[in-house]
């Protein structure tokens, strides 16, 4: 008896798939999520800033004044706090050089704040800082104690390095600092001294030939040099002094 031979049927492997359970169970989950994250979401844009925390030290910056400068740019929703319009709404108080400002979850905002700080007086009504950058404040209380400088608008940062650069030409006088100098716009400088003495010089005259001239009052004048109420410095050969009244010398009061 022969044998008969049967083929058995080929049986493809399906592609693998995820199961529908699982694949409904994600799609719940995400839209839970979503369901719960769009109100929280929501709730937070909405919120208005709960803090505001001030940073830096001030001596003429107050905290109120701060707060009610960029007071108009916080009434959003956290998220939608404008960080420019409250840094230049900051910037616009005269006293202040730079803000910084950021958001600190979950409802505060971050204001830290470099207050001016000037090195001398300008002109009438404005104060002069250590790069040269002039600010005008309310008020000029509380800086008593600064050199004065004067001189045309477009010279500040040209007045200030001519007083540093007096300031210590002068020292070997031994009148004191420079505390007041004024500089006209055809180049005519006075420079009053902490005792009080004015010495009055030109722009062409340099910090060394000044310098010279502070080391020749000591021996040329004596003890005499303190009463000297003006010291002319524009003199080709030497220089001129004018008394104090109760000082009497012989002579025009000129020495070289």
């Amino acid at each position: 008896m022969s044998a008969v031979l049967t083929r058995e049927p080929t049986v493809e492997p399906l592609p693998h798939r995820p199961r529908l359970g699982r694949m409904v169970a994600a799609a719940l989950a995400l839209v839970v999520a979503l369901a719960l994250a769009i109100p929280m979401v929501g709730d937070l844009i909405g919120r208005p800033v709960q803090a505001v925390r001030v940073a830096g030290g001030f001596s003429h910056v107050t905290r109120d004044e701060l707060e009610r400068a960029i007071a108009h740019s916080l009434g959003v929703g956290f998220f939608r706090i404008d960080l420019m319009a409250v840094r230049e709404a900051a910037m616009s108080l005269p006293w202040v050089r730079d803000v910084t400002v950021r958001r600190v979850w979950p409802g505060a905002v971050h204001v830290a704040v470099v207050e001016r700080a000037p090195v001398a007086r300008w002109n009438d009504d404005a104060l002069i800082e250590d790069d040269a950058a002039v600010f005008r404040p309310r008020s000029l209380d509380g800086v008593d104690g600064l050199p004065q400088l004067h001189g045309p608008e477009d010279r500040a940062a040209a007045v200030l390095a001519r007083h540093r650069a007096l300031d210590r030409a002068l020292a070997p006088a031994g009148l004191g600092a420079v505390v007041e100098l004024r500089v006209s716009a055809r180049g005519t400088e006075w420079a009053r001294l902490a005792n009080g003495t004015t010495v009055v010089l030109d722009n062409a005259l340099d910090e060394a030939a000044v310098s010279r001239y502070a080391q020749i009052f000591p021996r040329v004048l004596g003890e005499r040099a303190a009463l000297a109420e003006r010291i002319d410095l524009r003199h080709s050969n030497g220089f001129a002094v004018r008394w104090r009244e109760a000082v009497t010398t012989p002579g025009d009061g000129s020495t070289s």
